[in-house]
């Protein structure tokens, strides 16, 4: 992790995401569907509370995608967008969207 005047950046590992909704179930992981290995970098901003993802330089990917519509599929990277802190009791919001490969 590092710092600069008000800002810190660094990286969450050892992901391992379980999506489920209505008829729909995904995983979300690094290079494997089980491997507890995937990784997203980060950037928080002290000033406007502003806390991103860039879509570089993660591995996160979907696995074991079913029955679910749109636009998930097995195994594409994801990207995922900017997310902004929206009180000081730390709600975020992320929007995580798949890259097309």
């Amino acid at each position: 992790m590092t710092r600069r005047r008000g800002t810190t950046t660094g990286t969450i590992t050892d992901i391992h995401i379980t999506i489920a909704g209505p008829g729909c179930v995904a995983g979300v992981d690094g290079t494997g569907a089980a491997k507890d290995d995937g990784q997203i970098n980060f950037r928080y901003v002290n000033k406007t509370r502003e806390l991103t993802f860039p879509c570089s330089g993660g591995n996160l990917h979907y696995y074991q995608v079913n029955g679910c519509p749109g636009r998930l599929h097995d195994p594409p990277s994801l990207g995922v967008g900017r997310s902004a802190v929206t009180s000081r009791r730390a709600h975020a919001r992320a929007a995580v969207m798949p890259i097309r490969e």
